[in-house]
């Protein structure tokens, strides 16, 4: 079994309900597994919104840095993990 660390940043952090949590998986777990399983804790909250519900939806969409190294731009969901990540999710930010 895997167990990385999850950091949630911005409104991420209040959906989650912490600003840092742990995930279990599988060994040989990609970036895609993890997601699913960020996706399913984050889906027990009943205090969800769909507006929420719908930001968590779009966790492959948001900035990730895996133990601090950014993969925007050339992220692979299939980018393998190993115990003791670091993923740090940060949701896009726009304005104007």
């Amino acid at each position: 079994m895997l167990t990385i660390r999850v950091e949630f940043f911005g409104e991420l952090a209040q959906l989650a309900g912490s600003k840092k949590r742990e995930v279990t998986l599988s060994e040989g777990s990609t970036l895609d597994d993890f997601f699913e399983a960020v996706a399913k804790i984050c889906s027990r909250r009943d205090s969800l919104t769909k507006s929420q519900s719908d930001l968590f939806a779009s966790l492959p969409h948001m900035d990730v840095l895996v133990n601090g190294r950014s993969l925007s731009g050339q992220r692979s969901y299939q980018t393998k993990l190993n115990t003791g990540d670091v993923v740090q999710l940060l949701p896009v930010v726009a304005g104007g």
